[in-house]
């Protein structure tokens, strides 16, 4: 009962979203893309290559300073039946047999952030979580050009016709109702619920409600593969 609670208001990171663009609390601007990705084994060798080259041309467009973070998340459910089969022998044992059964869904998102070199070199201690000030909220011109080389960083992904990427809206980022946008589903680590609670951030760990965070790191660059290729033997 000693904890000392703080209000998500003072600490959150994202000030606002505006026509699709979020702005954070110092000024760096986001562009978000649901990304939609080809089946599983259903490319070939070629088609790998050309979605990895699509993906290095949209990113020579991109102005300096521009930091892309591919997010996937990956939630575990139990397949419940829906819907009133009383009546229907075959479709009630088939709800019946699958009931309670563990399933994963997958849903990939593309983040481009248009940073500056000032916040880039600030040490780590100096994020948003953190509390910023001298907070500027860049003008039109500057919204409107990030837009158009987002715009076409889009483009040339979905080049390739592997590829979709649909921009977020202000739904897609912080929900409306009870659906939920992406910021609940990670600040909840994957809770389906609107109200942001029972967040902890303890000094060993992150914790929401009956979750705990785990968290990696790679230390070495010499830890990354020196090309990227679709094939490794």
């Amino acid at each position: 009962m000693s904890a000392k609670a703080v209000h998500a208001e003072k600490i959150f990171p994202i000030m606002a979203v505006l026509d699709g663009i979020a702005i954070s609390v110092n000024g760096t601007l986001t562009m978000g893309y649901k990304l939609t990705l080809p089946s599983q084994y259903s490319c070939t060798e070629a088609e790998y290559d050309d979605i990895i080259t699509s993906f290095s041309s949209a990113i020579g467009v991109l102005p300096p300073w521009t930091i892309i973070h591919r997010q996937d998340i990956f939630t575990r459910s139990e397949w419940m039946p829906s819907g009133d089969t009383q009546n229907e022998f075959l479709s009630k044992s088939y709800m019946e047999f699958h009931k309670g059964r563990s399933y994963m869904t997958h849903q990939s998102y593309i983040y481009i952030s248009l940073s500056n070199k000032g916040m880039i070199d600030k040490s780590g201690n100096s994020s948003g979580m953190f509390g910023l000030s001298n907070v500027k909220v860049p003008d039109k011109g500057i919204l409107d050009n990030f837009r158009a080389k987002a715009r076409e960083f889009s483009s040339l992904v979905s080049g390739s016709g592997l590829v979709k990427l649909s921009l977020m809206d202000e739904k897609d980022w912080m929900g409306e109702g009870d659906s939920i946008g992406v910021i609940q589903k990670v600040m909840m680590l994957g809770e389906e619920s609107p109200i942001m609670s029972d967040i902890v951030l303890a000094p060993d760990a992150i914790r929401v409600k009956e979750k705990t965070a785990v968290c990696y790191t790679i230390g070495d660059s010499d830890q990354l593969p020196t090309e990227v290729s679709s094939v490794k033997r």
